[in-house]
């Protein structure tokens, strides 16, 4: 039973380690190195305003609780760009990410090339 328990908390330091892990470069400076997820809400935020609302929708929305809380309960605005999506893109687009967020659009950019 003592073994079990061990292995348990043995593999949750090993998660703890690959989530900060002491990274030096020249092998005279080292600094701490932090995943994505760890950072606050608000730095997300902040990230995800440089990045297409359908990129980040289809990247993060499936990843955890999380950051489908944070997608779909944000205040940003939304800025979207049609110019170079195929038929189904936009269909997918409009069903997930236009529709349910219509209030927070702030711009559209639509361009049919053919």
């Amino acid at each position: 039973m003592s073994r079990g328990k061990h292995s348990r908390s043995s593999s949750s330091s090993n998660a703890i380690q690959k989530k900060k892990r002491k990274v030096t470069t020249d092998g005279l400076s080292a600094e701490m190195v932090t995943c994505f997820e760890d950072l606050s809400n608000e730095l997300i935020y902040e990230v995800l305003e440089f990045v297409d609302f359908y990129d980040v929708y289809r990247a993060f929305y499936s990843l955890n609780m999380r950051f489908r809380q944070i997608i779909t309960n944000s205040t940003l605005p939304i800025h979207v760009n049609l110019s170079s999506r195929s038929k189904s893109t936009f269909e997918s687009y409009n069903k997930d990410c236009i529709l349910p967020n219509k209030h927070r659009i702030q711009s559209l950019h639509l361009s049919n090339p053919c």
